[in-house]
């Protein structure tokens, strides 16, 4: 690490925190906020200043990132690869059904399925597995998912009462980039290479 600068919260203009990382001449930039990404994009492009980077949202303001996407990555279990398998009947309904909530407002409609709907599933697995709502017959039941897939293959889950992780497969943690985007509407970004 060559430098760290710190933000306010909510702070709009960060071009003094920018140009002193700028001036450090990082090889890659990793904002590490959890809010408040557009006012970083504003300043990157006021600076002109188009470094790599990793950890950004696709949530808060990405489409200010604009450019600054071509070069950007962010961990992830949300992306697939661009000739990654047809998509199960259930998760394009799944994904169809958030495109007409949320529009265009965000990418990547694997997270929102991911995010939402898998853990209502997992839990919904759960109780029924045990025939119980007790919190302790839930955590047993979770604990004995071994290769479990829910709403679509893709989403396959393995836990363990040493692994809580879970998402296992073409899902599990990667690197993804922050674009271009494949799959249509749906807007996913792909793993990196």
């Amino acid at each position: 690490m060559v430098k760290q600068v710190s933000i306010p919260p909510g702070a709009t203009d960060v071009s003094t925190a920018l140009l002193e990382l700028k001036g450090s001449n990082p090889d890659i930039v990793m904002p590490a906020v959890a809010l408040g990404y557009g006012a970083l994009w504003t300043g990157f492009h006021n600076l002109q200043w188009d470094p790599p980077i990793i950890g950004a949202s696709y949530y808060d303001s990405y489409d200010s990132l604009k450019e600054l996407a071509d070069d950007g990555y962010t961990p992830s279990w949300d992306c697939v690869r661009e000739d990654h398998p047809k998509f199960s009947q259930n998760l394009i309904d799944e994904m169809d059904a958030y495109v007409n909530a949320v529009g265009t407002i965000s990418p990547n409609m694997l997270i929102y399925v991911n995010t939402d709907s898998l853990q209502l599933e997992l839990l919904k697995w759960a109780i029924e597995k045990n025939h119980s709502t007790s919190p302790e017959a839930i955590k047993n039941a979770l604990e004995s998912l071994d290769g479990e897939s829910f709403i679509d293959p893709l989403f396959t889950y393995d836990f363990s009462p040493t692994n809580h992780y879970g998402l296992t497969g073409d899902l599990a943690a990667q690197v993804c980039n922050l674009a271009p985007f494949v799959d249509g509407k749906y807007r996913i970004p792909t793993i990196a290479d």
